[in-house]
């Protein structure tokens, strides 16, 4: 028997097999994707079918119009100060881009703003940076994994031209068996929880489970609750969190009272 709707979190991007997996549990999947992402090519004829619907954030977080600029600025930036977060960026963004930039016409925008709606905006910009570079790591992640995957099928011709037998399995092995946490470490995915929180727990109060394929997801949440997941079939385990659940991550506090059900997949980014 198939559920009847969940929301993907805090993922925005999945490869062709896991979607099929998921959509194997779900007769419905809600996924909430960032302004400025559109859906990949495969996702479409489930759209249109009615199995998938995309979520986007409240107006209120929309970036301005100069945001690819920012987040061209942002990945050259934190890819050598990664160690100094968003506040830093925008400190560099403040004393060295040019006038005509988008961080001054952010500012410029503003002033005339409420400090709640500049708040917002800021808050806004920063979820947005973050989940726009969350994505791009998991699509490469994906697709460095289907390109494993297919070294898989040239597997003999490795054999005869290079390896011993034995080596070349032992390769293929260890590299196509790819965990999460070895590419994107604890810190950065508890950011990209937050962030999602930041732009989606709008979405949240109106869904009765949510979903996730990554056991570090799970752990994050639960903390030090001694919460264990419920089999509900073949791969597919549910934690049913009690209206007084200790949140351990910021906004996490929104997921009181839901299910959370994770997928287990052995080959979850082909």
């Amino acid at each position: 028997m198939k559920l009847e709707s969940g929301l993907i979190f805090p993922f925005s991007y999945m490869g062709e097999t896991l979607l099929g997996e998921l959509l194997r549990h779900w007769e419905r999947l809600l996924i909430g994707l960032p302004y400025g992402l559109n859906p990949e090519e495969y996702l479409l004829l489930h759209m249109d079918s009615g199995r998938i619907g995309i979520l986007r954030p409240p107006k209120e977080f929309i970036p301005p119009d100069s945001f690819q600029r920012l987040l061209k600025e942002y990945k050259a930036w934190m890819s050598t100060n990664y160690d100094k977060g968003f506040m830093g960026f925008l400190k560099y963004a403040a004393e060295s881009l040019n006038e005509e930039d988008a961080i001054y016409h952010i500012r410029g925008s503003i002033r005339k703003d409420s400090n709640t709606e500049r708040e917002a905006l800021n808050w806004g910009l920063k979820w947005h940076l973050i989940l726009h570079l969350f994505h791009e790591s998991l699509k490469e992640i994906h697709e460095t994994q289907e390109l494993l995957e297919g070294a898989r099928l040239t597997d003999p011709i490795l054999k005869e031209a290079i390896f011993e037998d034995d080596q070349v399995e032992h390769i293929l092995r260890d590299l196509s068996d790819m965990d999460l946490k070895e590419y994107i470490p604890s810190e950065r995915l508890k950011e990209a929880l937050d962030a999602w929180f930041g732009l989606f727990g709008a979405h949240i109060k109106e869904q009765e489970s949510l979903l996730t394929w990554e056991e570090e997801v799970v752990d994050l949440l639960l903390g030090n609750e001694e919460l264990k997941g419920e089999k509900v079939s073949e791969g597919l385990f549910c934690y049913s969190l009690s209206p007084d659940f200790e949140a351990n991550l910021p906004n996490s506090a929104l997921l009181k009272g839901k299910k959370i059900y994770l997928v287990k997949v052995q080959h979850r980014r082909s």
